[in-house]
């Protein structure tokens, strides 16, 4: 555990991660509670794109090129962040790995009656899933979730994908790997699963997608 490569004591070492953030000691409204849930993504965000969080997300200097590392180890950073960030809530209950009944979603923010569902997905994950068929990142948002948020009568749900590849194409780089064009085929999808849940759960609001870039980064005196 010294190095904790995959990020099993993510609850431990994130526990004071947000002692000089402020937050609220108490949210009143479903609209504050997504408010927050933003805020709380945004900060996740940033410690992944812009302080080097990316590093935890691949496997580094192994002699080999490097790889991804397991899709848990996204979720575990998230929920060890998470739940750092709203202990201090009172009456906000962060959730992860909540039984539907039919599987399990990723984690759940509540204030009694307000849900959000969230589900994270690597971008690059295509295997096939599902009947018929779908590429494991398309699966995420138009079954997996849906379904999650039908079932927990969710007020909303938020979807996030990890980018590993996002490498310019170039005449020096022609075997470059870059995912983007799968951010905009999500981003396509996602009026007509709203509306598609929202004819299901009168309560649901929004569903929303965030995709957090964690292609490797030079260093400022690199770049």
């Amino acid at each position: 555990f010294e190095k904790d490569f995959l990020a099993f004591l993510a609850f431990k070492n994130f526990a004071d991660y947000f002692n000089n953030e402020t937050k609220p000691n108490q949210i009143s409204t479903c609209e504050e509670l997504l408010s927050n849930t933003e805020r709380f993504i945004l900060l996740f965000r940033k410690r992944l794109e812009d302080k080097g969080g990316w590093k935890d997300m691949w496997v580094l200097g192994t002699g080999k090129k490097d790889k991804p590392r397991k899709e848990a180890v996204f979720g575990r950073i998230f929920g060890g962040m998470g739940e750092a960030y709203f202990d201090q809530v009172k009456n906000v209950l962060f959730d992860y790995e909540v039984g539907t009944g039919t599987g399990f979603v990723d984690f759940r923010v509540s204030l009694p009656p307000c849900k959000i569902n969230i589900e994270l997905k690597w971008l690059y994950r295509t295997n096939p899933t599902g009947t018929p068929p779908l590429k494991a990142y398309l699966h995420g948002i138009k079954r997996q979730l849906p379904k999650y948020i039908t079932i927990n009568e969710a007020h909303y749900g938020i979807y996030i994908t990890g980018q590993h590849f996002n490498e310019p194409a170039n005449l020096k780089n022609k075997g470059a790997k870059n995912h983007s064009a799968r951010v905009a085929e999500i981003k396509k999808e996602i009026p007509e699963i709203e509306k598609d849940i929202k004819s299901k759960v009168p309560e649901f609001k929004k569903l929303l997608y965030e995709n957090i870039d964690l292609s490797p980064k030079l260093s400022p005196s690199k770049i």
